[in-house]
């Protein structure tokens, strides 16, 4: 291991990342499972709900979408956190689930009549709610995850995790172009089926991460003994700190990450949309046919990048390399971009994108947010990814918008320009994440750095947060 490697293992913040009970194969046998499914899912209903949309939607309409899909689902995750003071995880995913299914009969139904199917109402709000279900399912699903791994177990699972979802992506993409294709409305059947499916696995994973959590708790690794900061160990200026501030002012770190890798990645998806749609002039069979085709290409390839390069590169620098890699490759991507404009690049530049997000990229985010206690991923991550992230959305939207009114060359080259200036800017964003931590660290003024609060008091909603801040408090 690399000394960047052993450096991120002695000093992850707030956790100690040496001892770490053992892993439960039996979860992570669950969790891959429900991760599969739930990718099979997205693919299916996007490659089908985008090829609907493009054959009835314009450039202009697309970047429309972008915002709508920005304030649907900043809105759900609002109603979600509120939710969260008196429900559980589970219960919040479980009604997401169900309202999801309700949806799937409901779009099956109007499939089946050829006027509504045809109809652009329907196309636009087949694809809003696919990117809602999307986004929210995946934003609650790593949550409940980070909430129960210390970073010792996390960064041995979440590689073998994480292929779950790439062999949802190889399956959804085979679904979809050798069953979809030819009649996109089983598509919304194959959705409906899958989703009691989840249900199922996360009810499963409930009973066993409950039984994980209380081991943890008896266990004797030592991964969160005591409150962070200890207040013999700190300055009295440090001791004045509140935990809210320090939440506070990773939130901000992780946002800022999240909106500019989603700002970025949307340009980059909308350049790509554009070229298939330029392509094949809006045909919904092709266009399925080939969405699909592209999801089973990178689910087959991102499986050969989780496999043999992220262990690889995990066991050699830390986490941050791996978020560090996919602005940058990107980045040398736009260029050739710029120079030979045409779907050729532009697919090869979404493949890789697609590729390191589903991999390399996702891994190594999901193992920053296991060092925060355990009543600090869910609000976290749903801030960061659910409200930064949807605020890159909607700024995309709207930039998308602006360019649409542009002659045809001049907004290429300013999308372009700006996909450029973009991708370095979430360079200096991960950059920005990695000293906030590095600080937090040396607050802590402790070579083995410790998780924030006491096990016991990790709960759901408001309760457990206003347990934690009195017992640092006194």
């Amino acid at each position: 291991m690399s000394e960047d490697a052993k450096t991120f293992a002695r000093t992850v913040p707030f956790r100690r990342a040496g001892d770490a009970p053992p892993i439960d194969w039996s979860v992570t046998l669950v969790l891959w499972s429900q991760l599969c499914l739930l990718i099979v899912t997205v693919v299916v209903g996007r490659s089908v709900a985008a090829a609907h949309f493009l054959s009835k939607f314009d450039r202009a309409g697309l970047a429309c979408a972008y915002i709508l899909v920005a304030l649907g689902v900043a809105g759900l995750v609002a109603m979600t956190e509120r939710l969260a003071r008196s429900w559980s995880t589970f219960r919040l995913a479980m009604t997401t689930l169900g309202i999801s299914l309700l949806g799937g009969v409901v779009f099956l139904g109007g499939m089946q009549v050829h006027d509504v199917a045809e109809s652009s109402l329907f196309c636009g709000l087949l694809y809003l709610c696919v990117e809602c279900f999307a986004l929210l399912t995946t934003i609650q699903f790593w949550a409940g995850v980070n909430s129960i791994f210390a970073y010792g177990q996390a960064r041995r699972l979440y590689v073998l995790v994480a292929t779950g979802g790439i062999a949802g992506s190889v399956v959804g993409g085979t679904i979809t172009t050798f069953v979809v294709s030819a009649q996109p409305g089983r598509a919304i059947g194959v959705i409906a089926l899958l989703i009691p499916c989840q249900a199922a696995l996360l009810a499963i994973f409930r009973s066993k991460s409950r039984r994980l959590r209380d081991e943890m708790t008896k266990s004797s690794h030592g991964w969160n003994e005591a409150p962070f900061p200890v207040p013999d160990q700190v300055t009295s200026a440090e001791r004045r700190t509140s935990r809210s501030q320090l939440r506070r002012r990773l939130t901000q770190r992780f946002g800022w990450v999240a909106l500019l890798m989603v700002f970025s990645t949307t340009l980059v998806d909308f350049h790509y949309k554009i070229q298939a749609d330029r392509q094949f002039g809006g045909a919904v069979t092709e266009l399925t046919s080939f969405f699909g085709g592209f999801y089973l290409l990178v689910g087959l390839l991102t499986l050969m990048v989780q496999v043999i390069v992220t262990p690889w590169l995990l066991r050699r620098v830390s986490p941050f390399g791996g978020l560090f890699a996919s602005p940058a490759t990107l980045g040398l991507l736009t260029i050739l971009n710029m120079a030979m404009p045409g779907l050729a690049l532009a697919a090869l530049t979404k493949l890789v994108d697609s590729i390191l997000s589903h991999s390399l990229y996702r891994s190594c985010q999901e193992l920053l947010y296991t060092p925060l206690p355990t009543n600090w991923v869910r609000p976290v991550k749903a801030t960061a990814e659910g409200v930064f992230g949807r605020y890159g959305l909607l700024l995309a939207g709207l930039f998308l918008m602006g360019t649409s009114l542009l002659v045809e060359p001049l907004g290429e080259s300013v999308l372009a320009g700006t996909i450029a200036l973009s991708l370095l800017a979430w360079l200096g964003a991960v950059g920005s994440l990695r000293r906030a931590l590095d600080h937090e660290v040396d607050r802590a003024g402790s070579g083995q750095p410790e998780r924030i609060d006491l096990p016991e008091l990790a709960t759901d909603g408001a309760e457990g947060e206003a347990e934690n801040e009195r017992r640092v408090a006194a």
